[in-house]
């Protein structure tokens, strides 16, 4: 692909990761309805009042008096003080559709592509990817026939990568993977100076506890924190697989390392030593393959010190256990999947009391990727993704890496609905087509 589309597209890419949270963002800091913002800090702070940096660039709530608890601890004070920093106007709405438009200017090139050049011999490779995106296709068709057009245009866009992965030519997506590597590393690294803002000026919409250094976990433009985690892991990932450039790379690592920690991502740690590890079993010592073991030990046993939450491991917990939910379907839906759209972040987002949303006995299936493809597609339709990520680990070594990491975070995250992760993993599966034969 010309230099200047691979430029084009990850110019798209950087900006459509910034504007998708770039609203509550600037709701949480304060820059939009900067009267919300100073009126949050009342019933915030309660008698302790509010205690201001020099210059503008922090407010908190002062020291309370001795036995006080500051009331922003209680969730239903904060919620209440924070949550126009949740409602997205129409042009934050709007500006959430970057990463659509994105998106979709790369399917469409990927579908003119391909039928300008159609690679059908490569049948073997694409089946489990035809597979999935048949029973995505039958899928959405029974939710229309039940009048279900929300979730089925939700679960849509849970897929709308599918056809990246299925249509664009290996060669281009080598060549537009490596050039994209270098715009993911910016991306990272922009989102340093919005965490230093957030953690300035923030209102604390999450959970108050202090994160190291931090006074509360920190989203950045990712919306949440463990979004904000999970793109640092897997974005360094695909960095360190096609960035050649070692400044590039040495910047994406720090970046990424600031991104996991304000976030407190217990996903983001782990993923993190994973990556560690995978270099070190890399160079065959065994020395080096002892620290390897070590450190994925290490930061397992350390993640409670790292996120500062003592119930971290519950809560990875809860994200691994999928089936407790697989019984609402019945045999059918274990096998096929449900409903499209169940349990998806659009469909909370833009019908949040649907009967298909992740409230109720749908709440499992947003937890991780693994649940969503359960619930949309069923067991076929995981067993169909889990063999396009073998093929591409076992045709495309450069790639395993990220794969790896990307399969990891997908345990305990929503990596179909995080962006822009469920791109890159596009274009790795997209690449490895081609790899080996």
């Amino acid at each position: 692909m010309k230099p200047t589309v691979t430029s084009a597209l990850g110019l798209g890419l950087l900006l459509a990761t910034l504007l998708n949270g770039i609203e509550p963002f600037l709701l949480r800091v304060g820059v939009l309805e900067a009267a919300k913002y100073e009126a949050a800090w009342t019933p915030l702070c309660g008698s302790a009042g509010l205690s201001r940096a020099p210059f503008g660039l922090g407010a908190r709530c002062a020291t309370p008096p001795h036995g006080e608890r500051l009331p922003m601890l209680w969730p239903d004070v904060r919620a209440a003080a924070t949550s126009h920093t949740l409602r997205s106007s129409g042009p934050g709405k709007a500006l959430k559709l970057a990463k659509d438009a994105c998106t979709f200017a790369l399917v469409i090139s990927s579908a003119w592509l391909f039928l300008r050049r159609p690679d059908r011999g490569q049948l073997r490779i694409r089946l489990p990817l035809i597979c999935l995106g048949a029973l995505v296709l039958g899928q959405a068709a029974l939710g229309l026939a039940r009048g279900e057009l929300m979730p089925v245009l939700s679960g849509l866009r849970s897929f709308e990568v599918l056809p990246i992965a299925l249509l664009l030519p290996p060669v281009v997506a080598t060549s537009l993977s490596e050039g994209l590597a270098r715009w993911v590393g910016a991306t990272i690294v922009l989102q340093v100076p919005l965490l230093i803002v957030e953690a300035l000026r923030s209102l604390p919409v999450q959970k108050v506890f202090p994160v190291l250094l931090l006074p509360w976990r920190l989203s950045g433009s990712l919306v949440n924190p463990n979004s904000l985690g999970v793109f640092a892991a897997v974005g360094l990932a695909f960095v360190l697989c096609f960035e050649r450039s070692p400044r590039r790379r040495a910047c994406a690592v720090a970046a990424a390392a600031l991104c996991v920690a304000a976030a407190g991502s217990g996903a983001g740690w782990v993923a993190l030593a994973l990556i560690g590890s995978w270099k070190l079993w890399a160079s065959r010592s065994v020395v080096a393959r002892t620290l390897a073991v070590a450190c994925i030990l290490g930061a397992v046993a350390l993640l409670p010190q790292l996120t500062a939450r003592r119930d971290v491991f519950e809560s990875l917990r809860a994200r691994t256990q999928v089936f407790r939910g697989l019984e609402t379907g019945g045999i059918p839906g274990l096998l096929l999947g449900n409903a499209l759209g169940t349990g998806t972040t659009t469909l909370a987002t833009a019908d949040p009391m649907s009967p298909l949303g992740p409230r109720g006995r749908w709440a499992w299936a947003g937890g991780s990727a693994g649940a969503a493809l359960i619930s949309q597609t069923g067991l076929l339709g995981l067993c169909m993704a889990v063999a396009a990520l073998c093929v591409a680990f076992g045709r495309d070594p450069s790639a395993r890496l990220v794969i790896a990491v990307s399969a990891a975070c997908g345990l305990v995250a929503p990596l179909l609905d995080t962006f822009p992760p469920n791109l890159l993993i596009a274009l790795v599966l997209g690449r490895a087509r081609a790899e080996g034969g």
